[in-house]
């Protein structure tokens, strides 16, 4: 999901270079002044020296949480991912790109407050969490697929606007998902 969140980000990033000197304190510790441009590096040192530690190696794999401890690690790392991301977005992005952005994670943002908060809801996951790990092949073919589209797309910024790139790839996206294809 952070992936996916980082190359939405770098789709409105703004290409403004100048550096941001707001740090911020988080529920997870303080967070580092986003360097604008530099998403990256943002997301880098969002998962350094935080409080308590996340475990940054678990924003590049994709595993169905087994219990409860596990939910509550996947919780820790999206929030304080989520955290440094926001910082960026008020930092870096303006508002009109800013609304997109929260407009492409709204859902998953929705997801993770039920599933962080909710004991009962955290128990009806876990209840399905073999049907989730029977999709979980699928699901992670298409994640990956999304994120070397949205790759190769950010690869032609020089061809186009950021928004007017943005605004071709959900047309490629419904497209593809209707069998429309492209001419």
């Amino acid at each position: 999901m952070l992936a996916i969140l980082w190359i939405t980000l770098a789709i409105v990033e703004t290409g403004d270079s100048n550096d941001a000197t707001t740090t911020a304190v988080g529920p997870f510790g303080t967070i580092p002044a986003p360097v604008c441009g530099q998403i990256q590096l943002m997301m880098d040192n969002c998962f350094h020296n935080t409080t308590p530690r996340v475990v940054a190696d678990m924003l590049y794999t994709v595993k169905i949480p087994e219990n409860a401890d596990d939910i509550a690690s996947r919780c820790l790392l999206f929030n304080r991912g989520m955290d440094c991301v926001q910082h960026y977005l008020d930092n870096c992005v303006d508002q009109k790109d800013r609304k997109i952005v929260e407009n492409e994670v709204y859902g998953a943002r929705k997801l993770y407050e039920f599933l962080c908060r909710d004991k009962s809801f955290q128990r009806e996951f876990l209840r399905h969490k073999t049907c989730f790990h029977h999709v979980h092949p699928d699901w992670d073919r298409c994640s990956k697929d999304f994120v070397n589209i949205m790759k190769e797309e950010m690869a032609k910024t020089n061809e186009k606007t950021y928004n007017v790139q943005y605004m071709h790839f959900c047309c490629f996206i419904v497209g593809r998902h209707y069998g429309i294809s492209q001419h």
